[in-house]
């Protein structure tokens, strides 16, 4: 799992982009159009909302059974992130929350498979 080092992240940087994603959905939330498309993104960010609280808990040491546990679930919520950003345009009403959210989810994807190892 990360260690913290020159070109891995640590913990706060990866809790960070987690963050940064969690409130970019929560916007989206808000310009959304319709109810399913709210729900979508609902559980998208208790996705997140859960990874957060994992990551927040103890501070993790990074060879621990439960960041192997957590990395699961990143799994998981990635490929709902995925399929979110390839449809937020539709999703979200104002272009430039739809273009924060896809942003901070390519952010998120690619960082957490370099933090996660998925």
């Amino acid at each position: 799992m990360a260690k913290e080092g020159k070109n891995e992240l640590a913990q706060q940087e990866i809790r960070d982009i987690f963050g940064e994603l969690y409130k970019a959905l929560d916007d989206a939330y808000w310009s959304a159009t319709t109810i399913i498309d709210k729900d979508r993104i609902r559980g998208a960010q208790e996705g997140i909302f859960d990874i957060l609280t994992e990551l927040n808990r103890a501070h993790i040491q990074s060879n621990t059974e439960k960041l192997k546990e957590l990395a699961s679930k990143v799994g998981d919520v990635n490929k709902r992130l995925d399929a979110l950003k390839k449809d937020i345009d539709k999703v979200v009403q104002r272009i430039e929350v739809a273009t924060r959210v896809a942003k901070a989810i390519d952010k998120v994807l690619t960082q957490a498979a370099k933090y996660f190892k998925v």
